[in-house]
């Protein structure tokens, strides 16, 4: 039997790491406006729900839901490309995502202790790549994974699974720090304690699966991290007299 002990830190990308939602709710924006004239029998983009409701999922989700919604001539594919040519157009004029407040002490806290960590997202493998360097933490991330590489997204627990199975430990020594409803249920259904943090702008989620709930990374370290591993897995005492 493997034995339990706290080993790694996943962590999702968007709206954990960096501040990336209101950039990519700008870019779908601009993307449904580009084919609005696509869309007959009365309907406009102001219809469609912004942001969709779908956080956690890939961006191609949510194109092929739009699709199914509303009788775009364009597919999905097309408009998953016009989609990175906005990112791109929009970090040109804003210079890039900013990191989260307090998340990259958190990180070089968690690398410094000596913990194997890892990014867990449904962002390409380069997006994630440029966006770890971008906010200087790449070299603190031992391995990345990318969920656009596999079969199913968040909820499933795929992309944790790979990532812990790429650090090399297994899944129960992990702990997951992420914002949205769709990703706790992913690391839970990997069966990994999970952390739930209040992102400011992935709003609607309940977060309810999340073994702790933060608001902030200011207070969070190797040490509370442990904590929550140690709450889920291990076990403790209710009696101070155990």
């Amino acid at each position: 039997m493997n034995e339990k002990k706290f080993e790694a830190v996943i962590f999702d990308m968007d709206g954990v790491l960096i501040d990336s939602e209101p950039v990519h709710d700008e870019a779908i924006r601009m993307v449904l406006h580009l084919h609005a004239d696509e869309i007959p029998d009365g309907h406009t983009v102001a219809d469609a729900p912004m942001p969709f409701d779908g956080f956690g999922t890939t961006v191609m989700d949510d194109f092929r839901k739009y699709c199914a919604l509303y009788p775009y001539k364009v597919q999905p594919e097309e408009m998953l490309q016009d989609y990175i040519r906005m990112i791109h157009r929009i970090l040109e004029r804003d210079g890039g995502y900013p990191a989260m407040p307090y998340v990259k002490a958190y990180v070089r806290n968690l690398h410094a202790a000596g913990l194997k960590l890892a990014v867990a997202s449904s962002s390409t493998m380069q997006e994630i790549l440029e966006n770890m360097e971008a906010i200087d933490l790449a070299d603190c991330f031992d391995r990345l994974a990318s969920g656009a590489d596999l079969p199913k997204g968040k909820p499933d627990p795929a992309v944790f699974l790979h990532a812990a199975k790429l650090l090399g430990v297994e899944p129960e020594n992990c702990v997951v720090v992420e914002d949205t409803d769709v990703g706790l249920t992913a690391a839970k259904a990997a069966g990994m304690a999970a952390i739930g943090f209040v992102s400011p702008h992935t709003y609607n989620q309940t977060l309810a699966l999340a073994d702790l709930v933060v608001e902030g990374f200011e207070e969070m370290d190797a040490e509370a991290t442990e904590e929550v591993w140690t709450r889920v897995h291990a076990g403790r005492c209710p009696s101070p007299d155990c």
